[in-house]
């Protein structure tokens, strides 16, 4: 017997989903490209030896790879566009002046998830913008700003939350276990916390809007000056979004985990109501480009798209007609459906004994009975 089992972590996309994937995906495409992003096509698979210079070791744990037929040389499957875009901007684009606008959509594999929280979906859609050869608050806002238009044409509240990876770092006392701090910081274990690091409970309950910052400010005050700069740069990012997008819910998660490895400075995860988690993920990772030969400051993000569709309300509302008739290949039907797409977006012939269930099953919003005055 022919079995139809999907592997785990992946999905088919039905007609009605895929169309609304596709609306998604366009809206943030006439988003990005109107505030200056250009778009790139980067290979479904790479190298091992070339995509790996840009991934932490999580991402090299959440690989699938491949031994390339034509060569014998170990490929992967793309786990991650940013790589990507750092290692075309560093060859194929070294030449063009700089800040680099680019923007990019197609899906990724991951075979785990690189924070290891569960199996998770392993083909994601994304689309994202990466600005490259631009550092501080203003090259940030700008990336955010792109994300929060794109997310805004499908109408959907997002909130926002910030954190810094310098943050981290700077509070733990010498010795201290990174790893293990950062799974009790996962969890929210504030008891874990000042077991693996003397201090630092209070940590995990700094989330909220901006008064958390003083309130950090308050309790880490003989931290390192690293630290309160960590802090006065999610002060000034929080600000200027306020003034930017006061539509948007900003938030500060100091005790948050990055998304990737390579983030050194601000990063962020944006909400909508519905979404199992995170729509779009971002930061600044000023050094990843260096790893492919030419460092630079850089700053971008990625928007799922699968979870921004899951996220809408209700079913995508019916569009197009049905045009019932008995002569679906005559001239004068041919010309009539041209002028129904015209009208209505899209139409089909039917025989009428059919036209309703079939209109009714395939999202289609009127049926049009043929006559000589059809069209």
């Amino acid at each position: 017997m022919t079995s139809n089992r999907l592997p785990d972590g992946v999905v088919d996309l039905l007609p009605g989903r895929a169309r609304a994937l596709a609306q998604a995906q366009a809206h943030l495409a006439r988003a990005f490209e109107r505030a200056g992003y250009a778009r790139l096509y980067t290979p479904l698979f790479e190298l091992l030896e070339v995509l790996e210079a840009g991934l932490g070791a999580e991402e090299r744990r959440a690989l699938f790879r491949l031994v390339d037929p034509a060569g014998g040389e170990v490929a992967v499957l793309r786990p991650d566009f940013t790589a990507q875009v750092a290692r075309v901007a560093t060859s194929k684009l070294a030449a063009l002046p700089r800040p680099l606008r680019l923007s990019y959509e197609g899906r990724i594999a991951r075979a785990r998830d690189p924070l290891g929280r569960g199996l998770r979906r392993r083909d994601v859609f994304q689309s994202g913008v990466e600005l490259i050869g631009a550092p501080g608050v203003d090259a940030e806002v700008e990336v955010i700003l792109a994300g929060v238009r794109g997310v805004a044409t499908l109408g959907l509240p997002l909130t926002l939350d910030l954190g810094h990876a310098q943050l981290l770092p700077a509070l733990l006392p010498p010795g201290a276990p990174m790893e293990a701090v950062q799974a009790a910081l996962a969890r929210k274990d504030a008891a874990a916390l000042d077991r693996l690091a003397p201090g630092l409970g209070p940590l995990a309950r700094l989330y909220g809007p901006r008064p958390v910052l003083d309130e950090a400010r308050r309790i880490f005050a003989a931290a390192a000056p690293e630290a309160h700069a960590a802090l006065d740069h999610l002060a000034e990012v929080a600000e200027r979004l306020a003034h930017a997008a006061p539509e948007v819910t900003v938030l500060l998660d100091l005790g948050t985990r990055r998304q990737h490895g390579y983030y050194t400075g601000l990063f962020f995860a944006g909400y909508v109501p519905n979404a199992a988690d995170a729509v779009l993920t971002g930061g600044r990772y000023d050094d990843l480009l260096g790893r492919f030969g030419a460092p630079e400051p850089a700053v971008g993000l990625g928007v799922d798209l699968l979870r921004l569709v899951e996220a809408q309300p209700g079913e995508a509302a019916p569009f197009g007609a049905v045009l019932a008739t008995q002569e679906p290949g005559s001239a004068r039907v041919l010309a009539a459906l041209e002028a129904l797409r015209d009208a209505h977006g899209r139409a089909v012939a039917v025989p009428p004994d059919a036209a309703e269930v079939y209109r009714a099953a395939h999202g289609y919003a009127v049926v049009v009975e043929d006559g000589p005055d059809v069209f």
